[in-house]
């Protein structure tokens, strides 16, 4: 990394009264570029937050004077330093976190459209730091996170573009958390349709309430941030939002980075229902870093060993034997089959998490564990497949998925879904490395299942570890498969579910989605809830609601993939795959459990969604930055650059060796080149997008 100069700068609070604190910054104000330096100034964070914890709130001027709507706006104590979790990623340097915040919560209408409904009212709550900010009057900008699908501090811990260009702009910064997610979450017990406030409009116009908010110098405290631009971040499903916030409400948004946001993945949208398995099969290429293919090759062809191979007992017994510290034997070609779920389902949060840093985002949002992923994990899972693939030959026309693969005397003809072997011997088994392989690959992906370290046997059958009476969730990798079913014990609802990290295969439907934003229902009914709320829940809530019925991680294993068998028939069509992807049960899954207010028919295109935002008519969109990496699975997904291209103000990146949303994470010194000059390019954008505001503000004087 270049090194900046560095020049300790002293920096102004928000009321304008020089603060004495001096934080990092290079000759012209640039902010943390520089490690040491970024360090320094972290610590100088933490120093005061431990000093202000008990004193910092959110008032200004006219507090007094504060409006009805936000009476009953309560304060919450930053938690101590040490007992936040930070997210494990940048080589675990200091930097600023969620204790740096001044927490907050705003009472938001639970309906901001049918007010007659008696809806009531849900309490937000926001993250906010202005210890950058250069004020009210200076005009210096407000970036604003717009939360997803997990508690908001996930976000504020890994967000560390913001922190950086808050630094570098004087800026305010917010962090909203998502209605019905973290301690956003409404009461539920004895509210009429209880949950058909939970869709991405509602969200949005939360939002939108808050932009004006910290717009208004008689709410909140009387921020009165009038003549300051609102950028809006998010990642993933926050991405969309980020989005969406710009495009439907752009006279109180100002620009939006939107990274990783799956947003041509909708039936509507053309989408290609394998993009997400062929995006993240760059993780075992070149692409990657990797010095060849071999990996790709390897992985593909350890499945059709192992379903071949697994299909009479003495092969079973070799494999078992071949693989050793198995938690359960391997009995049955069923077994063969879950197996093969096992080795081939954490695949796609490996590439998620393909990042150059060690990072626990990933396995923290899916396993509520802190056990980070080494540094570019997919690439470890290939150090144990590669050496295998030696005598290894793959030929034939793997696009259509007619292909041999051999190794020594064994060999197997594949034909779409069926496998046939070549009379091999016991013997040649045992010499030609196939057992070796399949090992490889078991090896491999324990970089997932025992991220933790503890485990001691392999529990591919049950997830069950080796202590199931364990109640430590460190103590195995149990957690993480309790959090990802395969796709032998999914749930109807739950099939694949995975957040918007991993897009639920076979969710349940919606429809009339005006009905829900609007806080609609058509078969009501009071809420009894006989099941506790969670965030997962909460994500379902919105696939049914919205409905989001994203594509992308449709098929897999049809040609363009290192994944093998297919998924769907060799014929199969879009509209055979959108109609079979929801069916119907959405309003039956929630009811059983006390829950009202999920809309009655489906709607698998999704077509109510596509006509409220927009689509991909982005002609009509304009500052928006569409960020994706070229490893992340959600990149299949993301705005193809012709759609951006006849618009000056949009633009749609690919970050070489980028994984999810890598750009907005902390800079670290072995960042690929590419993600350093994509946030070059965000932060460009952001100051000509505030240079243009503050021109038409001054237009209108």
């Amino acid at each position: 990394a270049i090194i900046a100069a560095a020049a300790c700068l002293t920096h102004a609070g928000a009321e304008g009264q020089a603060t004495g604190e001096r934080i990092c910054a290079d000759e012209s104000g640039a902010g943390f570029d520089d490690e040491a330096c970024f360090l320094s100034a972290s610590h100088q964070l933490h120093e005061r937050s431990k000093r202000q914890r008990h004193t910092m709130n959110l008032e200004r001027p006219g507090d007094q004077h504060m409006q009805p709507r936000f009476a009953g706006l309560r304060h919450r104590k930053a938690a101590s330093f040490s007992q936040v979790r930070r997210g494990g990623t940048n080589s675990g340097m200091a930097r600023p976190s969620s204790a740096n915040c001044t927490w907050t919560f705003v009472e938001q209408p639970l309906s901001h459209w049918d007010h007659g409904a008696g809806a009531g009212t849900y309490k937000q709550r926001l993250c906010i730091f202005s210890s950058y900010w250069g004020g009210a009057e200076s005009g210096a900008p407000i970036l604003f996170y717009t939360g997803n699908e997990s508690p908001v501090e996930e976000y504020v811990n890994n967000t560390g573009l913001m922190w950086n260009l808050a630094a570098k702009l004087s800026a305010l910064i917010v962090f909203a958390e998502h209605r019905y997610f973290g301690e956003s979450v409404p009461q539920l017990a004895g509210k009429a349709n209880c949950i058909a406030y939970l869709t991405s409009a509602e969200a949005l116009a939360d939002f939108a309430a808050l932009a004006q908010t910290f717009r208004d110098p008689t709410e909140l405290g009387g921020w009165g941030a009038s003549k300051s631009a609102l950028i809006a971040f998010g990642g993933s499903y926050g991405g969309m939002l980020a989005a969406e916030f710009r495009i439907k409400y752009p006279s109180l948004v100002q620009g939006a980075i939107a990274a990783s946001a799956p947003m041509s993945g909708f039936p509507m949208t053309g989408v290609q229902m394998d993009s997400s398995y062929r995006q993240l099969s760059n993780a075992a290429t070149t692409a990657a870093g990797l010095p060849d293919n071999s990996c790709y090759t390897g992985l593909k062809a350890a499945m059709v060993f192992l379903h071949e191979v697994g299909k009479t007992v003495e092969g079973r017994s070799a494999i078992g034997n071949a693989m050793g510290n198995l938690c359960v034997s391997i009995e049955s070609h069923s077994d063969i089959q879950k197996m093969m779920s096992y080795l081939t389902e954490p695949l796609f949060e490996l590439a998620e998490g393909d990042y150059p840093f060690s990072s626990d985002y990933i396995t923290y949002a899916l396993s509520g564990i802190d056990a980070p992923l080494p540094p570019w994990p997919f690439s470890k899972l290939c150090a144990s497949v590669v050496p295998a693939t030696e005598n290894l030959v793959l030929e034939g026309e793997e696009h259509d998925v007619r292909f041999n693969v051999q190794m020594q005397s064994v060999g197997v003809s594949v034909d779409w879904d069926r496998s046939v072997g070549n009379g091999y011997s016991m013997q040649d088994l045992r010499e030609s490395g196939v057992l070796q392989l399949v090992n490889g690959v078991k090896e491999g992906v324990q970089v997932w299942y025992n991220a933790t370290g503890q485990q001691t046997c392999v529990d591919w059958a049950t997830g069950a570890g080796d202590d199931p009476s364990s109640s430590d969730p460190a103590a195995s990798s149990r957690s993480i498969r309790q959090r990802m079913p395969s796709n032998h014990d999914r749930g109807e609802l739950a099939q694949g579910c995975r957040g918007l990290r991993r897009q639920c295969r076979r969710p349940r439907p919606s429809r009339h989605h005006m009905a829900a934003t609007h806080g609609g229902s058509a078969g009501g009914g009071v809420c009894q809830p006989t099941e506790p709320w969670d965030g997962l829940m909460g994500w379902y809530g919105l696939v049914c609601n919205d409905p989001l019925n994203l594509l992308n991680t449709q098929v897999q294993g049809t040609g363009r993939d290192f994944f093998w068998p297919p998924n769907v028939e060799r014929n199969f069509s879009l509209a055979q795959a959108v109609e079979e992807s929801w069916p119907n049960g959405c309003k039956s899954y929630w009811e059983s459990m006390g829950y009202f207010g999920v809309p009655d028919t489906p709607d698998p295109w999704a077509k109510w969604l596509q006509a409220y935002y927009g689509g991909q008519h982005l002609e009509y969109a304009s500052n928006i930055v569409f960020s994706n990496g070229d490893l992340d699975p959600w990149t299949g997904a993301g705005v193809p650059a012709e759609l951006v291209e006849r618009q000056r103000s949009l633009s749609s990146p690919v970050i070489a060796a980028g994984a999810h949303h890598l750009d907005l994470f902390f800079p670290d010194p072995d960042d690929p080149p590419s993600v350093r000059e994509v946030r070059e390019l965000e932060e460009n954008a952001i100051r000509e997008w505030i240079k243009d505001w503050s021109g038409d503000l001054q237009s209108k004087v």
